[in-house]
């Protein structure tokens, strides 16, 4: 494994045990998207897939009750934008974003 390639791949394990590849270390950023179900709203695979497959977004979390979903992104805009929209196209109402970048410890001030 190259310790410093842009093309490097990882493979994280998730909670309950599924292996996922093909994971960049490009995706430094994290986000919560609080999500409300509409009538006739997608399922958690379709979610999932769908978001997956936005250029930019490296892996897709859904919680049990559908109300979060939690996204490991490249940290652009554009990216949590196209999720929002596919998530609209599927039925879900966006309530509020939460962003937190992890590709850097805030700067203290001494």
């Amino acid at each position: 494994m190259k310790r410093n390639g842009a093309d490097e791949n990882r493979t994280f394990q998730k909670s309950h045990g599924e292996r996922m590849s093909g994971i960049q270390n490009t995706h430094r950023a994290f986000a919560v998207l609080n999500i409300q179900t509409g009538c006739g709203s997608a399922s958690p695979d379709t979610i999932k897939t769908r978001c997956e497959g936005i250029p930019g977004i490296g892996a897709v979390r859904i919680d049990a009750d559908r109300g979060k979903i939690h996204i490991l992104y490249d940290g652009t805009i554009s990216a949590i934008e196209q999720v929002e929209h596919a998530l609209q196209i599927l039925g879900h109402t966006i309530r509020y974003p939460e962003a937190m970048h992890s590709s850097s410890p805030p700067a203290q001030n001494s």
